[in-house]
């Protein structure tokens, strides 16, 4: 006996179990990444190309994206007891697979196509020629064993922090980011090394960083506008950096603090 086509309720529980297993794959990759082992976020994978965190989110989408090309199945679908098929009912290559899922990215209208058409096939059901069908022969135990695996992963995988969505934890969150990128790494050093800051405060203790301060890369290119705050022995001492990403590299542009005696400005951070 054929298989019947998948009830619309079973393909929108499957797809929101497929977003938010690969949303949170990606965030655990991140928060490992960038907090676990501070990787420094404007790293490069391949020098001058594409950076970390550009590759993190195409990796993210590629795993999207290929999501039914075994066998039809996803970790939802699977849940679900339902597979993609062609239309001719043979199994769905990759090709097609991956372009069905394309279309998701215009959910909204994805979803208002699959509750107009009476077959119940989206618009990317029809560009890859395929149809999801109840598939019997994914047995209760098969479907209660991958919950059981998929419960089990989330409870043994890290703890992600929890955020609250308040100005200060975005603001938190922002510095913990530039404090951790290799801009901030040029630019804390310029400032242990320019010997007119140590005049003014004393030896520098600790730098904090402005709620203004700003880093945008683009591949191997960027800028970057820091607002810091060095704290000396004796004094605090506002200090606005400025730098340049080229060739992958950050460069120390501009730096303007406020100098309350004649003290020179060390030549030797624009020889580095």
């Amino acid at each position: 006996m054929d298989n019947p086509i998948a009830s619309r309720k079973r393909r929108i529980i499957a797809v929101l179990i497929d977003f938010w297993l690969i949303g949170y794959l990606t965030s655990l990759s991140i928060y490992i990444q960038f907090f676990v082992i501070k990787t420094p976020w404007d790293t490069d994978l391949i020098e001058g190309v594409i950076s970390l965190h550009l590759a993190m989110g195409l990796t993210g989408l590629f795993i999207f994206l290929c999501k039914d090309t075994i066998n039809g199945l996803s970790i939802g679908k699977l849940l679900m007891g339902i597979r993609t098929v062609k239309t001719s009912g043979k199994p769905v290559d990759f090709f097609s697979a991956v372009l069905r899922n394309l279309s998701l990215l215009i959910w909204p209208v994805e979803a208002i196509a699959i509750i107009l058409n009476s077959k119940k096939r989206r618009l990317g059901d029809h560009l890859a020629g395929t149809k999801v069908k109840r598939d019997l022969k994914i047995s209760g135990s098969y479907r209660g064993l991958a919950a059981i695996v998929l419960m089990g992963f989330y409870w043994f995988t890290p703890n992600l922090p929890n955020i609250d969505f308040t100005s200060q934890d975005f603001n938190d969150i922002s510095q913990y980011i530039i404090k951790h990128s290799q801009a901030y790494e040029v630019a804390e050093q310029s400032l242990y090394e320019q010997p007119a800051i140590e005049k003014l405060i004393g030896s520098i203790s600790e730098i904090k960083i402005g709620n203004t301060s700003s880093i945008e890369t683009h591949n191997d290119s960027g800028h970057a506008h820091l607002i810091l705050v060095a704290i000396g022995e004796h004094a605090q001492l506002p200090v606005e950096v400025r730098l340049k990403r080229s060739e992958g590299k950050w460069q120390l542009i501009e730096m303007h603090f406020e100098q309350t005696q004649n003290v020179p400005i060390s030549d030797d951070l624009n020889n580095k």
